[in-house]
């Protein structure tokens, strides 16, 4: 039997708790103990309820998480300019101790190997 989904097993224990409350009418005896209607009632409502909360939770954080996500994007030009800023007026030290920024790391190769090396890798992954 394939394993039932979040939404399967939460939609099982609401028909339990429906049916519960419908037909069963006596203390039905599971192994060495005997429940009464009332404990089952409670038992199945804290599980819906569980279930319950849990989409409304899981709902509430899809939710934030899409805010955050666009008051990032809205951010970013900013946040750019912040961290451009920084570079150009802080010094290496400042960067690292006050604001957490990696000194810059120096932009293509600087000598004749690193670029001979970066031309044979080139053709490895063209030929490869």
């Amino acid at each position: 039997m394939a394993r039932m989904s979040k939404t399967e097993r939460g939609d099982r224990y609401r028909s339990l708790l429906r049916g519960m409350k419908k037909h069963w009418k006596r203390e039905p005896g599971f192994g060495d103990h005997a429940y009464t209607e009332a404990e089952i009632v409670t038992f199945l409502q804290r599980l819906v309820t569980a279930f319950d909360d849990t989409d409304r939770a899981w709902a509430a954080y899809k939710k934030a998480l899409a805010s955050r996500r666009k008051l990032e994007r809205e951010s970013a030009p900013l946040v750019k300019r912040l961290v451009e800023w920084t570079y150009v007026t802080c010094s290496d030290e400042q960067r690292v101790v006050d604001f957490d920024l990696p000194p810059l790391q120096p932009k293509g190769p600087r000598t004749v190997e690193a670029k001979q090396r970066m031309v044979r890798n080139r053709k490895k992954r063209k030929s490869g």
